[in-house]
């Protein structure tokens, strides 16, 4: 049996570049790209029954075959030939098995690339939390060395896509944790490069920005750590019309008033190489620890906007029937230096003038002047939602979730 036993003998899936497979030692021909993607599915959820929708909406996206069941165990009987070859025809399946909630590949989850990515990664960055660089330094390593190209390339569709990009998150973090680890050995020069690449790849990855610039400053390059700040602020306000986070903002200002405190570097591993005397102490406020950005708190931010502000911009549609939209918005697109607030701006003033148009002593039919009153309808209502939650996101701003320090932190 391919999935006990020796190790060399056991299934193993690699899902961190082209689907590959191996069977009892042996590299398996898996077939046509949609056999590829059964498989795959299968095996991002080792051990687990999948259900067949769940295989043909993956596969077949928004183009299912009416007879989407029979087609799936088509696939699935080309994989049992593959992958059990010495198989008797009408024997039950021991490596992809059926019941009636669906299909299950049994396979230890250790002999999946991606699931050992997660692992690899999560332990990476525990060793981090409690002290141990050196150890979450081997860790993200090893997380680096699984990886082979694009995850689950060749595969099309959305929900492939949205497993590739998640893969791909979880390399970030990698990065990330090795990163940290290599600022708290000392070696801050070792990070930047990788730091750089994953940066410009990810520009909205404010962790990243984070130890970049942590990196740069601790090497002596503190006008370029200032400099990636204000790029990354750039792109973070035009893409998302929000500031960057508390964490990355406070970096900022100690690396601009110049006076980071005295602290003691973190130990350095015996044989790993020692940064020069010279270099700038850590800025004690923001510690090297792991964190995932894409989950992020809310907390109040010092915007000058009371209560009674954002409530009085929140009704200035509706008191105005929709004609004050468009400049309030137009308030906020300046305030938070967004194009997208500005091109709704235009799109607010565009409907004003349609209204006008529609409703005028001029208008062309009764059709027009109901056409006309539905736009200004949208213009109060609607604009009055958007007013109240842009003035109440105004005063927030997004700030990680992870601790703030831990103990040994340079």
């Amino acid at each position: 049996m391919v999935n006990d036993g020796d190790p060399e003998q056991r299934l193993r899936v690699q899902l961190l570049g082209p689907v590959r497979c191996w069977a009892g030692g042996i590299e398996r021909d898996l077939g046509t790209p949609r056999q590829k993607a059964v498989l795959a599915v299968l095996a991002l959820s080792p051990g687990e029954v999948v259900p067949v929708a769940r295989i043909v909406r993956a596969v077949w996206a928004d183009d299912p075959p009416v007879n989407g069941v029979n087609v799936v165990q088509k696939y699935v009987a080309g994989l049992r030939q593959v992958l059990e070859p010495e198989r008797p025809a009408r024997a039950p399946g021991l490596v992809i098995i059926f019941s009636d909630a669906g299909y299950r590949l049994v396979i230890d989850p250790g002999d999946v690339d991606a699931v050992v990515l997660d692992r690899r990664v999560t332990s990476a960055a525990e060793a981090l939390r409690v002290g141990q660089p050196g150890r979450a330094l081997g860790e993200a390593a090893a997380a680096f060395d699984l990886w082979r190209g694009e995850p689950l390339a060749g595969l099309p569709g959305p929900w492939f896509a949205a497993s590739r990009d998640r893969l791909d998150d979880v390399r970030a973090r990698a990065v990330e944790v090795w990163a940290a680890s290599q600022l708290d050995l000392g070696r801050p020069e070792a990070a930047i490069g990788e730091l750089t690449g994953l940066l410009a790849a990810r520009p909205l990855r404010e962790r990243c920005c984070e130890l970049l610039m942590l990196a740069l400053h601790r090497s002596g390059r503190t006008a370029e750590a200032l400099a990636v700040y204000r790029r990354s602020r750039e792109q973070l306000v035009e893409q998302t019309g929000l500031e960057p986070s508390a964490a990355l903002s406070a970096l900022h200002h100690r690396l601009l008033a110049g006076d980071p405190p005295a602290v003691e570097p973190a130990a350095v591993e015996p044989g790993a190489r020692r940064p020069p005397a010279s270099r700038p102490q850590p800025v004690a406020s923001v510690p090297v620890v792991p964190a995932d950005h894409a989950r992020r708190d809310v907390v109040p931010a010092r915007t000058g906007l009371s209560t009674v502000l954002r409530l009085l911009l929140s009704f200035v549609p509706v008191l105005t029937l929709g004609i004050a939209t468009w400049p309030v918005i137009a308030l906020f697109a300046v305030v938070r230096r967004s194009v997208r607030l500005a091109l709704a701006t235009a799109g607010y003033l565009g409907l004003t003038a349609v209204g006008f148009l529609l409703l005028g002593p001029d208008h062309p039919s009764e059709l027009m002047a109901d056409i006309g009153t539905l736009v200004m309808l949208v213009l109060t209502f609607g604009g009055g939602v958007h007013v109240a939650a842009l003035a109440f996101r105004l005063g927030q701003r997004p700030v990680d979730s992870a601790p703030r320090e831990r103990e040994g932190a340079a």
